[in-house]
């Protein structure tokens, strides 16, 4: 069976997609072991809460930027976070 361009395209964007899911995994799977055995450590920085939530929203589903709309009463204040772990 011969595939066409446009569908081995596709397959091999799944692939990426599913391998960086699966890198995401490994890595908190990680993180979860470091925190059972004390030795996690974080890297604190200066985040923005609307950016944070924006990309909490966007990253599931691949979404475009405009897909979602949030509201927030007042403009949250930049709080010292490791976003990594957000």
């Amino acid at each position: 069976m011969q595939l066409g361009a446009e569908a081995v395209a596709e397959l091999l964007e799944d692939v990426s997609i599913e391998t960086d899911r699966l890198d995401r995994l490994v890595s908190d799977l990680l993180d979860v072991s470091r925190l059972q055995a004390g030795t996690a450590s974080t890297a604190l920085d200066w985040c923005e809460v609307d950016d944070l939530v924006r990309g909490a929203v966007r990253l599931p589903a691949r979404a475009p930027p405009d897909a979602h709309r949030i509201e927030a009463e007042d403009q949250a204040p930049a709080r010292a976070r490791d976003a990594s772990q957000i």
